[in-house]
């Protein structure tokens, strides 16, 4: 017999099931739409924030802080660092750039410029920049614009191309830097430097000294967070008492990270190729003088260097004549490649040396000797 009773039970229970699937399915729905809409909020949020601080950088990187023309101004956001540290060291700051450029700033934007510090000064002979060495490549002088805005004429005086720095001399006498002991250059120290246009930008040394490879070169260098951006290469580096410690010259924009040839190495560097002409303990790159030519080969044209002469200190199996092509298995081309394999190794090391003479290809040992006065350019 039907139970209508049971029938409208049995159909309640129904309709209130689906009505809970609906009811979840509503849920889910509403929950969806709200992650998407706390998303987009969050999402606006993180891009307002970096469009607001968009020169700001997280603490344990570089700061950056806008100091245009007195290094005294604003100096209340660049932590650690006293004002009277970045006066003392911003007097020391020059740009030096080719003398073709104009002094307008509109011609000065596309001229190759580069940072540099006073190194010395003197009444007599006026004052020696330190900068990077591809200044050599402005043949007809330079031009140095000082911290005032003063614009001096100047020329490349030495160079050296090991620390990739060169000195270039002026008239005018100018504000050296002092130079920190090396002793002080401690990891977590507060460093600072300044960028073309007088910005600020600071920072600690992550190492105080270590050796790194860039290309086939080796350099012993400084680390630290100091990292300006790509289109203000950073010169002098400094501690938080304004002393100079390095010269920053290679940097890893992307990491965050710069390297700097520590004051002492340029120091004695440069007092020693002033006084002697060359850095002592460092190996004979003229020990051999080369000629690059082409060697006639049946298959190709290989490029060697012809031994156009030799001073080596002792007996020697190479003569003049002969064509070197490799240097301990690693093939070389030209005159850079061979000193930038000498680099590599130290006075006394031997290194074996490949080369052919009459068509036959042949090896020996070198001893590499110690760079000597009476071995500079000719």
């Amino acid at each position: 017999m039907y139970d209508d009773q049971k029938y409208d039970q049995h159909y309640e229970r129904k309709n209130n099931a689906k009505e809970c699937v609906n009811a979840g399915h509503s849920r889910v729905k509403a929950i969806y739409v709200l992650a998407v809409l706390a998303l987009c909020f969050l999402s606006g949020y993180i891009a307002w924030i970096c469009a607001t601080n968009a020169t700001r950088r997280d603490e344990n990187t570089s700061k950056i802080v806008n100091i245009i023309v007195d290094p005294t101004i604003g100096v209340q956001n660049l932590n650690q660092i006293p004002d009277e540290s970045l006066t003392k060291a911003y007097k020391s700051i020059v740009n030096v750039m080719s003398s073709s450029a104009s002094m307008s700033s509109q011609s000065k934007e596309g001229t190759r410029q580069w940072r540099g510090v006073v190194w010395a000064s003197d009444q007599e002979t006026g004052s020696y920049i330190l900068t990077d060495d591809e200044v050599t490549s402005c043949s007809e002088g330079v031009l140095i614009e000082t911290s005032d805005g003063n614009i001096l004429h100047g020329s490349v005086a030495l160079y050296d191309e090991v620390i990739g720095l060169a000195l270039v001399t002026t008239s005018a006498k100018l504000q050296p830097v002092t130079v920190s002991a090396f002793e002080n250059i401690v990891p977590g120290n507060n460093v600072f430097s300044f960028g073309r246009s007088g910005i600020a930008y600071n920072g600690i040394i992550s190492v105080g000294g270590k050796v790194i490879s860039i290309g086939d070169e080796t350099m012993y260098v400084i680390q630290s967070n100091v990292c300006v951006e790509n289109d203000d290469f950073a010169g002098g580096l400094f501690d938080s008492l304004g002393n100079f410690i390095g010269f920053v010259n290679v940097a890893d924009y992307d990491r965050g990270i710069s390297y700097a040839i520590p004051g002492d190495v340029i120091y004695t560097t440069l007092t020693e190729l002033m006084t002697k002409g060359y850095v002592s303990g460092r190996v004979d790159e003229d020990m051999f003088k080369f000629n690059e030519v082409s060697i006639p080969n049946i298959l190709q044209q290989r490029i060697g260097l012809r031994i156009t002469s030799i001073n080596i200190n002792g007996d020697t199996t190479l003569s003049t004549g002969d064509y070197v092509i490799a240097v301990n298995g690693r093939q070389i081309f030209t005159k850079k490649e061979w000193v930038n394999e000498l680099r590599k190794y130290a006075v006394n090391d031997k290194i074996v040396v490949t080369f052919v003479r009459g068509g036959v290809v042949r090896e020996c040992y070198i001893t590499l000797q110690e760079k000597q006065e009476d071995d500079s350019d000719e």
